[in-house]
C-alpha cells in the first residue's frame, strides 16, 4: 500500500503514521529497508551523484496534500523530522529485529504530538 493509499483510509495524522509504521516495519518489507539503507551507505562512499540529492523531498511533495486533506496544515520541518524518526527506528529494526521495542518510540512521538496540537 502507497502513503497515498494508507492516507486515504485513514482517520486522522495519528492513524495515518500508526499504518505508515505497520507497514514499514513489517517483515515482508524488511528486505527493502535493508536495501534502501546498503543503497545509501555504499553510494555515499563511491558514487554520491547516484542518489537523488534530497531522499526526504519525495515524503515532503506526498505529505502536503494530505495534510491539507487532515486540515493540520503543511509543516515541512515536522514531516522531515518525521521521515527521520522513522528511519532511524528503521536501522533499529533491522540491527535488533524488535519491531515491538522499536514501536514504543513512534508511540511515544504520537502522544507527545497529539498534546502539542490539541488532538
Amino acid at each position: 500500500m502507497t502513503f497515498a493509499e494508507l492516507a486515504a483510509v485513514a482517520d486522522g495524522p495519528v492513524d495515518l503514521i500508526r499504518a505508515l509504521w505497520r507497514r514499514v516495519s513489517s517483515p515482508e518489507l524488511r528486505p527493502f529497508v535493508r536495501l534502501f539503507f546498503e543503497s545509501v551507505a555504499a553510494s555515499g562512499r563511491t558514487r554520491p551523484t547516484d542518489l537523488p540529492s534530497d531522499l526526504t523531498a519525495p515524503w515532503l511533495d506526498e505529505s502536503e496534500p494530505v495534510s491539507e486533506r487532515f486540515a493540520g496544515g503543511f509543516d515541512p520541518v515536522e514531516v522531515r523530522l518525521g521521515v527521520a524518526v522513522v528511519r532511524g527506528l528503521l536501522i533499529d529494526v533491522l540491527a535488533t529485529d524488535d519491531v515491538a521495542a522499536a514501536t514504543e518510540s513512534p508511540e511515544r512521538s504520537l502522544v507527545l504530538w497529539e498534546r502539542a496540537h490539541g488532538n
